[in-house]
Order: structure tokens, then sequence, then C-alpha cells
């Protein structure tokens, strides 16, 4: 519901699941979701507070946080919260992904192109999807690039796109022709 755009009702059925599992650290974290996606970085940010206080040791809610960190400008407490989450899970591509968006978005493209190397280097080893890199390059700026590495996600059918109709680290790129047929053929739009 949440990939479709359909907040109200995610939130609707987040709350359902809460209340049969109040302490599930997923199901916390993932209370930010329909805030996040939705623009409403504020209450995301009071629902992942909450999340880390009852288990300060999820990685997904330090990554979301994260996002909504970067959403709002706060480029600093995004890379700290994003160093927590590799921290705990290690050097994964998605993790890295948005620590190098959050590089770049707050001029610290050096270390944003580092990351990339760091991607590249990896998906000699392991499968590294090409939306972890489109990602960084959007942070970048780097918008064709950012098209082609989208494209060839569709191609391989990654999971990693099933948000990207109402991902803010896309916004830029909403009314371009090619972001449009994209979505259209994932079937978002008729």
């Amino acid at each position: 519901l949440t990939a479709m755009g359909r907040f109200l009702e995610a939130s609707a059925h987040m709350k359902i699941a809460k209340k049969l599992d109040p302490l599930s650290p997923l199901i916390n974290a993932s209370m930010a979701y329909p805030f996040y996606f939705s623009r409403q970085y504020d209450q995301a940010i009071d629902e992942l507070l909450a999340a880390i206080e009852i288990d300060i040791y999820f990685p997904l809610s330090h990554k979301i946080l994260g996002d909504t960190y970067v959403e709002k400008g706060m480029y600093s407490d995004a890379i700290t919260e994003y160093q927590k989450t590799i921290d705990i899970l290690g050097r994964h591509p998605s993790q890295l992904a948005y620590l190098g968006r959050a590089y770049a978005l707050s001029g610290k493209k050096k270390e944003a192109v580092k990351i990339i190397n760091e991607l590249e280097k990896l998906s000699k080893d392991k499968y590294v999807s090409p939306t972890s890199a489109a990602i960084v390059y959007m942070g970048l700026g780097e918008e064709d690039r950012v098209f082609e590495l989208l494209e060839e996600s569709y191609r391989e059918r990654c999971n990693n796109l099933v948000f990207i109709n109402v991902h803010p680290a896309f916004d830029k790129l909403r009314s371009d022709a090619r972001f449009i047929s994209l979505i259209q053929r994932m079937g978002f739009v008729g």
C-alpha cells in the first residue's frame, strides 16, 4: 500500500500490526514508512525515535531515520544514523548507497565517489543492485547515469525499485519522460 501511495491505508494496517505485536522492532520501525514516503518527516521521526527506544540495535530504525534526516537537510545527523546502521549490519551495498547520497548532498562529493567505487568493487564478488549506485548518483545530480542504472534495475526486476514511485530521493525526476515511462512500465500509473 505504501509503495502505491496509499499512505492512509498503509498506516491503518501498520497500526493493526503494532496492536498485535507492540514490541516488534520491525513493525515499530515500519510505522514510519507511510509518514516518510508521504513527506511527513516530523511524524516519521517521532515513530523512529520511539522504535529506537524499543530496540536501539535494530538497524532499520536507524536507516529510515537517516533517510528522514536527509530529506530535512540534516545531513550530519543522517550520516551518523547511516553509520550506526553500517556498524550493526556491516558495509551492505544498500546501506552504503544511502550513506553515499548523504555525503553527496552534504557537499562531500569525494566521499560519495568513494562509496560508488566501493559498490563497484563489491559487485565483483556479490550481487549489488544497480539501484544502489543510482541512489548515490542521484545525490551527485548525475541524472543520465541514474536513468541508465534504473533501467538496468528494471531489466533485472530488482526489488529495490518497489518504492520508486513514492521515494523522495527521486522527486527531481518525476516530470522526466524517462521516469514516467519507467513507473508506467512498473504498473504504478495507467
